[in-house]
């Protein structure tokens, strides 16, 4: 009777979630191959989603294996559990962030449709946040959905409570990753000075987590504040980011650590031609000429 009822909840639920993603199960027009995902932490492989005529031939497979099958669960279902409800949350944006993200790869939607279904769902979710009385050890979970949908206001209160809750913990991997994603609502939210100040305090960190330094600061709180007249101190602040960046210690043996050697470079190079245009931009020519220099002479070109 289980297995019943379970199979009747999945058959209602792939509708659904697809409706939800609007994702096209054709492509008339292949679009050009990326090599750029989705921006969102990355997660495991999602489970697949079917085609809505093809949900009535999944039943008896489903009966047979029903115990392995599980669309996302709802996070506003009273059986998950209020104590369950943020993760619940983080986990159906990451299922939904992997699946859309795989189907860019498939050529069959263009990462803009993407990350706009993305938001769209995001913004769903975040409806379901609690106003009030926000578990500090879930708050970085929440701030995930509304970073995501882009509730830049709420984002940056959520996000400064994951990281008292990170430095009460001592939990250092929370908080120079919670760090960076509240520097990137600070500068969303025009709160420069305050974003850059927030990244600066993050140099304090072990070797072994520098890593998103670079990375939030290049792609998150440049972008956002660029346009907000401090861009000489931006460009500083990319300069010792980059310094921090040399810093990292990986393990080379693991995925990840082959992956971030592999990229350093890449990420390098791009953090120095973005200083020098924020200070050419600035109307300091001079300043772009020292960084370039420095580039130039920092061995493998600005590494």
């Amino acid at each position: 009777m289980k297995s019943v009822e379970f199979v009747l909840r999945a058959f209602v639920q792939v509708p659904k979630l697809w409706n939800q993603l609007q994702v096209s199960t054709r492509t008339q027009n292949p679009i050009p191959y990326t090599q750029h995902p989705i921006p969102h932490t990355p997660y495991p492989t999602p489970r697949s989603i079917y085609p809505i005529p093809y949900t009535l031939l999944l039943i008896p497979a489903l009966l047979l294996q029903s115990c392995n099958f599980q669309p996302p669960p709802d996070p506003n279902d009273p059986a998950e559990g209020t104590a369950m409800q943020a993760e619940v949350m983080q986990r159906n944006l990451n299922w939904a962030s992997e699946t859309l993200t795989s189907r860019t790869r498939e050529r069959q939607i263009t990462e803009d449709v993407a990350a706009a279904r993305l938001q769209k769902y995001a913004e769903e979710l975040s409806n379901s946040i609690p106003k009030d009385g926000i578990s500090p050890s879930d708050a970085w979970r929440y701030g995930e959905v509304l970073r995501t949908a882009k509730r830049w206001d709420r984002a940056e209160v959520v996000f400064k409570l994951a990281i008292e809750n990170a430095q009460r913990t001592k939990d250092e991997d929370r908080y120079v990753n919670d760090s960076m994603h509240y520097a990137e609502a600070l500068s969303q939210n025009r709160k420069v000075a305050e974003a850059i100040s927030t990244v600066r305090s993050t140099f304090s960190v072990s070797n072994t987590s520098k890593a998103p330094i670079l990375f939030g600061t290049l792609y998150q709180v440049v972008p956002a504040g660029e346009n907000g007249g401090l861009k000489v101190e931006l460009a500083k602040l990319l300069e010792d980011a980059i310094e921090q960046h040399r810093m990292v210690i990986v393990d080379p043996k693991t995925h990840a650590g082959a992956s971030f050697i592999a990229t350093r470079r890449h990420h390098v190079m791009k953090a120095w031609e973005k200083a020098i245009e924020l200070y050419r931009s600035a109307g300091r020519p001079d300043l772009a000429e020292v960084a370039r220099k420095k580039r130039d002479s920092s061995g493998m070109i600005g590494i």
